[in-house]
């Protein structure tokens, strides 16, 4: 990846009921010294008021994507509504994503309307999504090949990014990801022990990583105060803030 060590920042979850959180992460990050991150786009959060129906937030993204930021298809519900779950998914469903792990286990077929429709209605706004990334990062290894027959250049799960431009083989670049969970008050502290603890692993070593971030991260003083803390210093360290496509762009040029 070259000797500069790689930033990327992405604010996940981006609809009409986290405009506002959304907007206060991007003015933010922006003062902290991150001029480009992607945004995840999610069509009809939860089933509810569709994203593409807010004209100020679609007016406001399409400013923003013109500034150099990039936006990118994340799941299309973010929920698992009328989806069945064996016994062995139960930890994966309920317990690490709280029912929002919409491609986990969901068909081919169903998987495929739901990238389409998102899609035309990116296009519907002057929109590209090179990129797509599933809901908590989970995406049954059996879509992987459906992506890239539909045209994406890369998708995103835990691990790090899956260069999708490879032909017939997909390929797993690796790069950590910092994420904090707001869900109670013991996943709030455990957040900030163990990303605290990983951010000075990262710093020392000088390696690429990720800092993935939520809309409600932004109403919990001590988690925003760690997050803008650690952003200030990987900018003074000298770490390159470049959005998902950027650096699956150079992965490329790095292949040739």
């Amino acid at each position: 990846m070259g000797s500069i060590p790689r930033l990327i920042v992405s604010l996940h979850d981006v609809h009409p009921g986290s405009a506002e959180q959304i907007q206060r992460q991007r003015h933010d990050l922006k003062q902290a010294g991150i001029k480009a991150l992607s945004h995840l786009v999610v069509p009809e959060f939860h089933h509810r008021q569709s994203t593409f129906h807010s004209a100020s937030l679609c007016q406001w993204l399409g400013d923003q994507q013109s500034m150099g930021d990039e936006l990118i298809l994340h799941g299309y519900y973010h929920d698992r509504i009328g989806q069945t779950e064996a016994l062995r998914d139960l930890f994966w469903t309920r317990f690490y994503t709280n029912q929002e792990a919409e491609f986990y286990s969901l068909s081919e077929r169903e998987s495929r309307k739901r990238w389409n429709d998102g899609l035309e209605q990116f296009k519907g706004q002057g929109w590209r999504s090179p990129g797509f990334i599933a809901p908590a990062w989970l995406l049954d290894s059996g879509l992987v090949k459906a992506l890239q027959e539909e045209g994406f250049d890369y998708s995103v799960v835990y691990q790090g990014v899956l260069d999708l431009k490879r032909g017939s083989d997909a390929r797993l670049h690796r790069i950590p990801t910092l994420c904090w969970s707001s869900r109670s008050w013991w996943r709030r502290q455990v957040s900030l022990v163990w990303n605290g603890f990983c951010f000075q692993t990262f710093l020392s070593k000088g390696i690429d990583f990720r800092v993935s971030l939520h809309p409600l991260d932004v109403d919990y003083p001590l988690i925003w105060g760690q997050i803008m803390t650690m952003i200030r210093r990987a900018v003074r360290f000298g770490y390159q803030p470049v959005t998902y496509g950027e650096y699956h762009a150079d992965l490329s040029n790095h292949k040739k």
